[in-house]
């Protein structure tokens, strides 16, 4: 599943941005592999790799065995002239602490299975994971990855 909307500002319809949100599979890594490549195709098609931005709840790790998602999503490849950049790894080495299921649990020693994804003419200057609850009681069973993304100005075309 994905939905994608095309934002155009009003006082130049040449300035565009592009937002995507998916939710992949839970139960089938091969699934979530062709969802990854089902998800870059139409990106390309859509957009050519202009200003994008990708979230959702992609179900795999960036870091282990079941990261076959996120390098299609992150590789360069013939599909992808550009590459989508990991908005949070961009601004945070690996470590503990970076899960985002938690299954209403709110511990976070899981996974990072949540992920925004951004075109490299799109810069995070703040991304993290957002643990807050309300008197104990979580709003998901995910908890979610929010970011600042400063958008950077169109170049004039080359000649």
């Amino acid at each position: 599943m994905v939905s994608w909307v095309k934002l155009r500002d009003a006082g130049d319809p040449k300035n565009v941005l592009w937002l995507f949100n998916t939710h992949f599979d839970h139960l089938g890594a091969e699934a979530r592999i062709r969802s990854a490549e089902a998800l870059r195709d139409t990106i390309a098609a859509k957009t050519g790799f202009a200003r994008t931005i990708v979230t959702g709840d992609f179900n795999a790790p960036v870091d282990s065995a079941d990261a076959g998602p996120y390098q299609v999503l992150t590789a360069r490849s013939e599909n992808a002239k550009k590459r989508l950049v990991d908005a949070y790894r961009s601004l945070h080495e690996a470590g503990s602490n970076e899960g985002t299921y938690h299954g209403f649990t709110g511990q976070s020693d899981g996974a990072r299975v949540d992920w925004i994804l951004v075109t490299p003419d799109l810069v995070p200057q703040d991304t993290r994971i957002a643990r807050s609850n309300v008197e104990g009681r979580n709003p998901s069973d995910h908890f979610p990855v929010i970011s600042l993304i400063q958008v950077l100005p169109l170049r004039p075309p080359s000649r």
